[in-house]
């Protein structure tokens, strides 16, 4: 009787989902730790290394939408284990690595197996809670996610330190066999009591009339857009310029300057639960909606212009463009709860394209201002690049915004809708 209060209680069936997303942000963002180590042992430059990062995402983001129709129709859980087991074996071919084009080779199949992590767990999460609790669920797990990226920095420089770049690669392998093993044991595709879709052809939907379904709905896109221009901060500062912004602009040091990042990370995820529960118990998204952007708009002014700022106010500063731009985890529930259930994981993942793709490019055009603001400066045969260019770069973060402030204002509140 214990173990049926168990495969019915929806936290428990949900939580080892959330855990292969937290094992899929720490594969996006370790070799930013391992950096130095696998550079010296591939004998590679920047370039190559940031080809070995984007290997990753080259898959992941090419096949979001084919995992967006495998879970429409098949079981959440054998697709998870499934990815889940690709993204582990990934993990170790990387760790044993003899070559640049074999630990490649690792980081592909890692991409593989995290296409499905993100919108699997909705999917997953849909079905379990009901709609109105469904901003709160996706915040919280997002926030596992964001917590990921957090261990897979200090913790994983420690182990690398001590043990070797492998080894960590080794212990993270280990770490993924673990939460494999908890996927099976305890996630269950659904509730006993919810009509799963027949897996009949004449009853299922074509793959491309849910493809078209999805990409019609405007919801698609505007929770798909109003999610990617809110991620601006992660996506773009996160995940690489701010370490070289706090340095350059604020004469921080590189370990000073992963505080003030961490703080940004932070915010996300204490403001990620916070909007989810607001959103959850007041039933309404769009105010948190329009204030998330507005709020996000005046702090990133502050960071851009006020200039020379004590670390104080740098650590408040970062920590509040995270804490307002976590508004961005309601972008999904707009998502889910304007389309048809049959398609709402292709849905997600048209959306999760347009956050991947769009971030990844705008990340590139960050880089793309500052050398064409280059002023020709160079320190021990590398770019120096000034606050002018860094000014011009960051004005990608407030157009953003009020882009998401505009998405807001044509968003409308729905009301929940049953998941049978």
């Amino acid at each position: 009787m214990k173990n049926i209060r168990l495969s019915q209680n929806p936290w428990i069936v949900c939580f080892p989902a959330s855990l292969f997303f937290f094992y899929e942000f720490i594969q996006m963002t370790i070799l930013n730790t391992l950096a130095p180590s696998i550079m010296k042992t591939f004998s590679i430059n920047a370039l190559f290394l940031a080809n070995l990062s984007s290997c990753y995402f080259y898959t992941n983001l090419l096949l979001l939408i084919p995992a967006g129709l495998l879970l429409d129709r098949f079981s959440v859980k054998g697709l998870l284990i499934a990815f889940m087991s690709i993204s582990v074996a990934g993990t170790i071919v990387f760790s044993f690595a003899s070559s640049l084009c074999i630990a490649e080779f690792g980081r592909l199949l890692s991409g593989i197996g995290g296409s499905i992590v993100f919108i699997g767990g909705i999917k997953l999460i849909s079905r379990w809670f009901p709609q109105i609790k469904l901003p709160f669920v996706i915040a919280l797990f997002t926030t596992i996610g964001y917590l990921g990226g957090m261990v897979g920095q200090t913790p994983f420089v420690i182990i690398s330190d001590h043990y070797g770049w492998r080894i960590s690669l080794r212990i993270l392998s280990a770490v993924g066999i673990v939460i494999l093993a908890l996927i099976y044991l305890f996630v269950k595709n659904a509730p006993d009591n919810v009509k799963m879709p027949s897996t009949k052809s004449n009853e299922l939907l074509t793959i491309f009339i849910s493809l078209k379904l999805a990409a019609q709905n405007i919801y698609t896109w505007l929770g798909g857009f109003y999610t990617m221009f809110m991620n601006l901060p992660i996506i773009i500062l996160a995940s690489l310029w701010s370490g070289l912004y706090l340095e350059e602009t604020s004469h921080l040091s590189s370990m000073t300057a992963s505080f003030v990042t961490s703080a940004l990370l932070f915010g996300v995820m204490i403001g990620s639960i916070i909007v989810g529960w607001i959103s959850s118990q007041f039933k309404t998204k769009k105010i948190i909606m329009i204030l998330g952007p507005l709020l996000s708009l005046i702090t990133i002014f502050a960071i851009i212009f006020l200039g020379h700022l004590q670390l104080a106010i740098l650590l408040l500063l970062f920590f509040c463009l995270g804490f307002f731009s976590s508004a961005q985890c309601l972008g999904y529930p707009v998502i889910i709860e304007n389309n048809n259930l049959k398609v709402t994981a292709i849905a997600c993942g048209i959306g999760s394209m347009l956050v991947l793709g769009g971030g990844a490019s705008l990340k590139i055009l960050f880089g793309v201002i500052l050398d064409i603001t280059w002023s020709g400066v160079l320190q021990n045969g590398v770019r120096i690049y000034s606050l002018h260019g860094f000014r011009w770069a960051l004005s990608i973060l407030p157009i953003g915004f009020l882009l998401s402030l505009v998405i807001a204002i044509l968003t409308k509140d729905v009301p929940s809708k049953k998941l049978t």
